[in-house]
């Protein structure tokens, strides 16, 4: 599995696995075996990059869907993103906010 190295080597880094374990814990694409925690980590490396560009958890939520359709080849309904999205929202602005 490709993990984008300078993403969780820098200033990323424990906002990074904590997109990681949201994702996993959610666990939209029911790929969570509970031994496989770094699943979703390629998901977060797409995710990540783009969350300085939202400003809403919506925004955030579309960006969940379009990657998610990028990855896993399917378009799912929006709504279904709208739980991981304001987790997602929470752990960014409290890493944005300096409270990590």
């Amino acid at each position: 599995m490709r993990v984008n190295k300078s993403l969780i080597s820098g200033k990323y880094e424990k906002l990074y696995y904590t997109l990681s374990a949201i994702l996993f814990e959610h666990d939209i694409e029911g790929i969570n075996f509970e031994v496989n925690d770094d699943e979703y980590e390629p998901e977060v490396d797409t995710i990540l990059p783009r969350l300085p560009d939202t400003e809403t958890v919506e925004d955030v939520q579309l960006v969940i869907q379009q990657e998610f359709a990028k990855w896993f080849g399917e378009q799912r309904e929006l709504e279904e993103f709208q739980l991981v999205a304001k987790d997602i929202w929470v752990a960014w602005h409290t890493y944005k906010t300096g409270m990590s």
